[in-house]
């Protein structure tokens, strides 16, 4: 009896102290699960701070190109406000390259649909460069043409008029601006972090078809290459974009696509050709072309030095995706 009762305390014993370890084990698995909820909060906030850092370094610039109420549309599409818009493909690969230090994503973890993404971009992005410089190419052709004619206007004054033709609109047929340039797909399956980068990536490439479409349109004078990009765009992902897309393509319809600088030239061609190549009249053209001439060469050092660095970024990726796989 004695025996029975000590087996029975035993077994109260022994029940009470795996309920009691229970709750204890209770009490850790409670305390582990609250801090992942805790640290996977803490890394959505992260995240969110990033992608909002991102849109406010476009967002800011995006807001600086407003157009000034005080001018004529026709005087602020210049190569000035142009290099502007153009600056904005640097500020987004600056702000870009913070984002993912930011959120631990180096080039090396580019992966799936990120990485994909990235160089549908940047290979988007060089074909788009491309383009500007055969506009610039074409732009500078016109130039000389002009100052050949300008060269014969004491010579051969009758010989100068019949050469003194205003800067056309170039014949742009170019593959580049056709396509699809809408957003760069996320699969479902893809982690926060590359969801985050792959946003990232469809606005940069909104943008960087936004303002090459409106720098083409502005060398060349061909306003469908920026209606076309306008359309092939689709939605805009920054509200700051939205706003000065309005107003530009409302000034596009306006007053058209042609450089500032360009249209100077043209009216002092045809002052000069009215006037049967008065010197006067010859001067003050010479004095448009040298400027057009210096905006010509300064922007096609950008787009230049541009296309290097994104061949640069290209390549350092390449390489590093190379070495992963070895």
């Amino acid at each position: 009896m004695q025996r029975l009762r000590i087996l029975i305390w035993i077994r109260k014993w022994v029940s009470l102290s795996m309920e009691c370890g229970d709750d204890k084990k209770w009490k850790l698995f409670s305390k582990l699960e609250d801090h992942h909820h805790h640290r996977h909060h803490e890394s959505e906030a992260a995240l969110s701070l990033a992608i909002q850092g991102f849109l406010s370094a476009i967002s800011i610039s995006l807001s600086d190109l407003g157009f000034d109420s005080n001018k004529s549309t026709s005087e602020i599409i210049s190569f000035p406000w142009i290099n502007r818009c153009f600056q904005l493909l640097r500020i987004q690969h600056r702000a870009f390259a913070k984002l993912i230090v930011e959120i631990d994503y180096p080039v090396r973890k580019h992966e799936a649909s990120s990485g994909e993404g990235f160089f549908q971009y940047t290979l988007r992005l060089l074909e788009l460069l491309n383009s500007i410089s055969s506009c610039i190419a074409d732009l500078s052709q016109a130039r000389l043409r002009l100052s050949h004619a300008l060269s014969l206007v004491e010579s051969s004054p009758s010989s100068a008029i019949d050469r003194l033709k205003p800067i056309g609109t170039s014949s742009f047929k170019n593959s580049s601006i056709k396509g699809e340039i809408g957003e760069i797909s996320v699969e479902v399956k893809n982690s926060e972090k590359e969801s985050v980068v792959n946003r990232a990536l469809t606005i940069m490439k909104q943008i960087g078809s936004w303002v090459c479409g409106l720098v083409i349109s502005g060398l060349s004078g061909e306003v469908e290459v920026f209606m076309e990009m306008r359309r092939s765009t689709g939605k805009l992902g920054v509200s700051a974009l939205d706003r000065l897309d309005f107003t530009v393509h409302k000034a596009i319809c306006e007053s058209g696509a042609r450089l500032k600088e360009v249209q100077e030239v043209n009216d002092a061609v045809e002052l000069l050709a009215a006037s049967m190549a008065d010197r006067k009249r010859a001067e003050d053209l010479q004095k448009k072309l040298a400027v057009l001439e210096k905006e010509t060469d300064d922007f096609k050092k950008e787009v230049d030095s541009l296309f290097s660095d994104v061949l640069e970024e290209r390549t350092k990726l390449l390489d590093s995706l190379r070495r992963t796989y070895q």
